[in-house]
């Protein structure tokens, strides 16, 4: 739901989303709150879709109606040749500042990189539409992502290997059909004998609250300090590898891992459940 002021932006698209923009605040140790009240509260004929923080995100513009963020305000040169404000979403990050410098914390860009890929994921977004605003037009921003290119590049990275996952690969998990594989069995029913995923379908465990399901992702061999790297990457497939275990991974994991929820929405849509 939109809540920025009526005069920072434009209700509806008159374009597909295509591209997603990263910004940074120019903020001094603000956060995703207080630039959402700022938005609302005054009027200066700019906008973004969302903020993000070290505690996560918060949506100031609704993805359907267009922000005021990428144009060239009559001063910068536009660089891109088709990313608008119509077919764009932007994202902006909330910063640190000190010695005349401005930065992002590491959760800051995790929760940037999980929220990009979920858009990515929700619009079809390949990553070379993923775009820095210096990348649209002249302006000097991202700023941390602009004087050092090496951390733009490592976001990136960041991002795209989240999403290497091909259809191919994630359907050859699901090797008997709707039916999950034996490893996934096991795994899951030690989920189940510890605990961890008992609950009562709607994603609350038995006699506690709905964050006791909430735990750090799981090894397939039941170890949450698994070093093996094929144990890590079983560990993010291990409830989607057929309809019941999709399911199990909407409803009682859904705050563990974000890879558990890209992958349920993936599966579920290339399987047409």
């Amino acid at each position: 739901m939109t809540t920025a002021h009526t005069g920072n932006y434009r209700p509806g698209r008159s374009a597909a989303i295509r591209y997603l923009v990263l910004h940074y605040t120019a903020g001094r140790n603000d956060s995703a709150q207080s630039n959402l009240r700022y938005f609302e509260q005054n009027v200066v004929k700019a906008s973004a879709h969302y903020f993000v923080d070290d505690l996560g995100w918060m949506q100031s513009v609704d993805d359907g109606d267009t922000a005021w963020s990428v144009g060239t305000a009559g001063i910068y040169v536009q660089k891109h040749p088709e990313c608008r404000n119509e077919n764009s979403i932007s994202i902006e990050l909330c910063c640190r500042y000190a010695a005349g410098q401005y930065a992002f914390s590491k959760k800051t860009v995790r929760n940037a990189a999980q929220l990009t890929r979920m858009l990515m994921t929700k619009y079809d977004i390949p990553i070379g539409n993923v775009l820095r605003h210096y990348d649209v037009v002249s302006k000097h921003c991202p700023a941390p992502w602009v004087d050092d290119e090496s951390q733009w590049i490592a976001f990136r990275k960041r991002v795209e290997e989240e999403l290497d996952m091909t259809k191919q690969e994630l359907l050859s998990l699901a090797n008997t059909g709707d039916h999950p594989s034996d490893w996934a069995k096991e795994a899951a029913n030690w989920a189940k004998q510890t605990g961890l995923a008992v609950g009562d379908g709607e994603g609350t465990s038995a006699g506690s609250s709905p964050s006791r399901a909430r735990r750090s992702p799981l090894c397939c061999t039941g170890s949450r300090s698994c070093k093996q790297k094929t144990h890590r990457q079983k560990s993010r497939y291990l409830l989607c590898t057929g309809s019941f275990f999709a399911s199990f991974c909407k409803r009682i994991f859904t705050g563990n891992s974000y890879m558990r929820r890209f992958l349920y929405y993936k599966y579920n849509r290339e399987k047409g459940f």
